[in-house]
């Protein structure tokens, strides 16, 4: 769905305690603007998304999209899907680059398309730091090397570790 606000009948709720579980504002979700990427309800691990443009599955939407030029389909699907490819990947750019500590831009974990962001990761497939593996980036690309060093940094970790508890169940683990 790219419109899901205007457009859709998706509704999802559910009796929880927790706010991961089910959808805010009567099943619709939080409200977003339109950017040309895909709305998702919830992310890879199930939980409720905070903004519902979910940049990874976007970044992979993207990369499927573009592969399918190499498939034996009808030129207009040809042309369909590299359209698609290319509104998504420009509401990428346009929407889910945020501003990062160091003062750099990077991607968004999600975002609204009204502002706001959140920056972090999941360890899911996809993910920010498999856009390289998937084909949406290259390694070498400089808001994915900014996303990365973010997404890798001893700060963030800390974010983490502040926030959880007890201190002695944080496992911390890097590759």
């Amino acid at each position: 769905e790219q419109n899901h606000a205007a457009e859709s009948d998706y509704k999802f709720e559910r009796d929880s305690e927790s706010i991961t579980e089910t959808l805010e504002n009567e099943g619709k979700g939080s409200p977003v603007g339109y950017t040309g990427m895909t709305w998702s309800g919830f992310r890879p691990s199930d939980d409720a998304c905070q903004y519902h443009y979910l940049v990874p599955s976007n970044m992979l939407a993207v990369s499927v999209l573009r592969g399918l030029e190499k498939l034996p389909l009808s030129e207009n699907l040809k042309k369909r899907a590299a359209e698609l490819a290319d509104e998504i990947a420009g509401g990428i750019r346009k929407y889910a680059v945020a501003e990062g500590p160091s003062g750099k831009g990077m991607y968004a974990y999600e975002t609204d398309g009204l502002g706001n962001f959140n920056l972090m990761d999941d360890a899911n497939l996809p993910s920010l730091l498999g856009a390289p593996w998937y084909g949406f980036c290259e390694t070498d690309d400089p808001l994915y090397q900014e996303t990365r060093k973010f997404l890798l940094s001893p700060e963030i970790h800390t974010i983490f570790r502040e926030n959880m508890q007890p201190e002695s169940e944080v496992r911390i683990h890097r590759m």
